[in-house]
């Protein structure tokens, strides 16, 4: 596994554990292969996000933290390099 995939994993692990307290929510693992062999840049910094978030259920009044946490690891990434 390169770096960019244990980053990805680290970053989406660390947000999904922290809003609902499970680990290795299957998007993250689905980010992390998406990842696997790409080089980073913004448009795939951008589409791990959506892809680690894919099947999210916010509650009723946290619809505007499925973005938030899409932005955040798309930050994360970009930051890592």
């Amino acid at each position: 596994m390169g770096t960019t995939s244990k980053v990805a994993a680290a970053w989406c692990d660390m947000l999904v554990w922290s809003w609902t307290g499970s680990r290795r929510f299957p998007g993250a693992q689905k980010a992390e292969e998406f990842l696997r062999g790409k080089r980073l840049d913004e448009a795939t910094a951008k589409q791990a996000g959506e892809i680690a978030l894919e099947g999210a259920k916010p509650l009723k009044d946290n619809v505007y933290k499925i973005k938030l946490a899409q932005e955040l690891i798309q930050r994360g990434l970009l930051t890592s390099i």
